[in-house]
C-alpha cells in the first residue's frame, strides 16, 4: 500500500457482536470473538512488528491527531465507507440543526427545573446569561473558537479513543516527524538489521524469481492490472454478495465454494451477480420472467414451471409475483442472452458449479 502512495493506516479495533457477520457471510459457530481490549492488543503487537521492520512509524490515535488539536474542523477528519465517523457527524449535526437535541417533554421539564432553581437561589446560571445577552455566546470557528461538530465528536470518542488507531506507513513522502519510534523499538532495529524488510528483487521477463536457496518460484504479479469490481469496493457490498448468493464460510467445502465463486465474479463483471434459482427444477433463472414469493424466503419459480399446472410447489401456496429478469443486454434495450454468455458457456459454467 505504500508504495503506492499511501500515507497513513487508520484501523477501527471493534470487534463484532456474536452472531453478526463484518466480512465473511455465515462464519463457523465455534469461532470465538475477541473482546476490544484483546483485539486492539492484537492490531498493536502487529504495529509493533512492522515498526521493527521499518513498515511504519509513528502510531497513535484520531482523538490526538485531530479532535484535540483546535484548530481543526470536521472536514479535515478522513471519512472511510461503514467508518463510525460519518454516521456520527451526522447525528450531531442534526442535534445542533435541532437545538442540540433538546427538543420534547424531557428537555422543556428539564429546562423548567433549571430555571426555577435559579430563580430560588437568586442567580442565573451561565446559559440563562448567554440567552439573555449579558455574556457572549461561544465563539464559532470563523471567529476562532473550536468547531462544534468536532468538539461534540472528541467528547464522544475520548472514553474509546484507543480503538481508533492511526500509523503512518514509511513511503518515499513521509515526513521525519511521522517515523518517530519508541527507543526500544530503535534499539530492534539496531540489533536485528535483517529483521527489516528485503529489498524488492527485480523479476525477469518471464515473472519468475527464485529463493535464498535457489529454487524457481512462478510468481503472478496481481498489480500488472487493476481490477475493478463493485462488490469490493467496500464491505458491505461484498457482505451483500455472499448473502445474497448464500457464499458461506461456516465449513471448509463452503469456504473453497465461495472462494472460486469470489473469483469467479471477479474476472466476470458483466455477468449476473444474483441469480435465483427456480424452486421446482432448480435451474438457474437467467432470462425472461421469474415468479418470486414475498412471503417464503428464497422462493422463485422459473417461466415454465409456473406455468405447468401438475408443478410441485412445495409448502408454498401463496400468490406469486412476476418479476422481469434484468440483465446487462436488457438495460441496454438489447435483445438476446442475459449477459453475453452463448448456451454453451452456460451449461458449462453450470456443469462447473456442479
Amino acid at each position: 500500500a505504500r508504495k503506492k502512495g499511501f500515507a497513513t493506516a487508520h484501523i477501527w479495533a471493534c470487534p463484532p457482536l456474536k452472531g453478526d457477520d463484518y466480512i465473511f457471510y455465515a462464519k463457523p459457530e465455534d469461532q470465538k470473538t475477541p473482546r476490544d481490549a484483546r483485539l486492539r492488543q492484537w492490531y498493536m503487537d502487529m504495529l509493533v512488528e512492522c515498526q521493527k521492520r521499518n513498515i511504519c512509524g509513528k502510531v497513535t490515535n484520531m482523538y490526538d491527531l485531530y479532535f484535540a488539536n483546535e484548530k481543526l474542523d470536521a472536514t479535515a477528519v478522513p471519512y472511510f465507507e461503514g467508518d463510525y465517523f460519518p454516521g456520527e457527524a451526522e447525528n450531531i449535526i442534526k442535534e445542533i440543526i435541532d437545538g442540540g437535541g433538546k427538543k420534547g417533554p424531557s428537555g422543556s421539564k428539564k429546562s423548567k427545573k433549571k430555571s426555577n432553581k435559579s430563580k430560588r437561589n437568586g442567580r442565573m446560571d451561565d446559559d440563562d446569561l448567554v440567552a439573555n445577552g449579558i455574556l457572549d455566546g461561544p465563539k464559532s470557528f470563523q471567529e476562532g473558537g473550536r468547531d462544534e461538530v468536532m468538539l461534540k465528536m472528541g467528547e464522544t470518542i475520548h472514553p474509546m479513543k484507543d480503538s481508533f488507531i492511526v500509523a503512518f506507513l514509511n513511503w518515499s513522502g513521509a515526513q521525519p516527524e511521522n517515523l518517530i519510534v519508541p527507543d526500544s523499538v530503535m534499539q530492534c532495529r539496531n540489533d536485528n538489521p535483517q529483521v527489516q524488510e528485503a529489498p524488492n528483487r527485480k523479476r525477469d521477463f518471464r515473472g519468475e524469481t527464485r529463493t535464498l536457496d535457489g529454487r524457481l518460484v512462478k510468481v503472478i504479479d496481481d498489480d500488472d492490472e487493476d481490477m475493478d469490481c463493485e462488490f469490493f469496493n467496500n464491505r458491505q457490498a461484498f457482505l451483500n454478495l455472499c448473502r445474497g448468493n448464500h457464499y458461506q464460510f461456516d465449513e471448509l467445502r463452503r469456504a473453497k465454494h465461495t472462494s472460486m465463486m469470489v473469483l469467479w465474479h471477479l474476472h466476470n463483471k458483466d455477468a449476473p451477480k444474483f441469480v435465483q434459482q427456480c424452486a421446482a427444477c432448480n435451474r438457474e433463472i437467467l432470462t425472461g420472467t421469474r415468479y418470486h414469493c414475498n412471503t417464503c424466503a428464497d422462493y422463485d419459480l422459473c417461466e415454465e414451471c409456473y406455468r405447468k399446472p401438475d408443478t410441485n410447489r412445495g409448502s408454498c401456496t401463496h400468490r406469486l409475483q412476476p418479476v422481469a429478469v434484468e440483465t446487462e443486454n436488457n438495460q441496454d434495450g438489447q435483445a438476446g442472452s442475459s449477459n453475453g454468455l452463448t448456451e454453451a458457456q452456460r451449461r458449462e459454467r453450470q456443469r462447473n458449479l456442479q
